[in-house]
């Protein structure tokens, strides 16, 4: 689906005064969201095609020379996983629901699943979703950032195994920590990354797997020093859609621009810092 966007950002000491605002707008108290973010390269290189000879030589040649999007280009891909807060858990738990979403923080995942060094990953008890975010469009054709983001639900199985065998490594993981608003059709998440406490790789160079237990949250530090948040403003507009459908979800982002303007000011995402494609 295309994503529309606006990007702001919080100092700490405006965090309140922002929050109390965008309940005002959306006349709703936020709902929270947390979430476990694990960062998967692909391991595949870029194909380098074998030279042609004879007649069809020429024709590559052409074919090579036509602007089109590089089928080289590679991305990376984010397996995105809800961490329920601890009372919520502890609640179900009391009425005798299954847990199928991510662990409480600092709850333990492993009870069985793939073993890397000693650590253990049991995606099974969460539910994930893979998500591709495309390269953001060039600045100066809309007041907005405009990208694909395609989120597909992986329901069953390893999560770890299915991406393994779709040719991708674990790389990194983090969290995301926020309040979520919804405004008409605008979608208002202000938030911040947190990145875990450091562990100690192996001496054999081999990379950690995913954690084996979310962290508690009072363990981990913004990649913010300052500890400020993001807003992002955004509208999802199904592929397909006509224009007018990406002008009114345009239009809607800068009534809500006009509206916080004298609080915060909205603006296009920075490009480079959204670009997800491997280097």
């Amino acid at each position: 689906m295309q994503e529309l966007s606006l990007f702001a950002q919080i100092p700490v000491d405006r965090y309140e005064q922002v929050m109390n605002v965008l309940a005002g707008i959306s006349a709703m108290q936020p709902s929270e969201v947390r979430e476990r973010h694990l960062i998967f390269k692909p391991r595949r290189k870029p194909n380098t095609a074998a030279p042609k000879i004879g007649g069809s030589q020429a024709l590559e040649t052409l074919k090579s020379q036509t602007p089109q999007k590089s089928q080289s280009e590679l991305f990376y891909l984010k397996l995105v996983g809800n961490i329920r807060n601890q009372q919520s858990s502890r609640s179900e738990a009391n009425q005798g629901i299954k847990d199928v979403e991510a662990p409480v923080e600092g709850e333990t995942l492993v009870h069985s699943g793939r073993s890397f060094i000693g650590h253990t990953f049991d995606s099974s008890k969460s539910s994930w979703t893979m998500r591709f975010s495309d390269l953001p469009e060039v600045p100066g054709r809309r007041p907005v950032t405009l990208r694909m983001v395609t989120d597909v639900t992986l329901s069953e199985g390893n999560v770890l195994d299915y991406m393994n065998a779709f040719g991708y490594d674990f790389m990194s993981e983090h969290c995301l920590e926020g309040q979520q608003f919804v405004h008409h059709n605008v979608i208002l998440l202000i938030h911040r990354l947190l990145q875990y406490p450091p562990e100690n790789k192996p001496d054999n160079g081999q990379a950690l797997p995913p954690r084996e237990k979310a962290p508690a949250l009072s363990s981990l530090k913004p990649f913010d020093p300052s500890g400020a948040y993001v807003l992002q403003a955004s509208v999802r507009i199904q592929p397909g859609s006509k224009p007018e459908t990406v002008d009114t979800g345009m239009n809607e982002l800068r009534v809500f621009q006009d509206m916080m303007r004298g609080v915060i000011g909205l603006d296009l995402g920075d490009r480079l810092a959204l670009d997800t494609r491997v280097k």
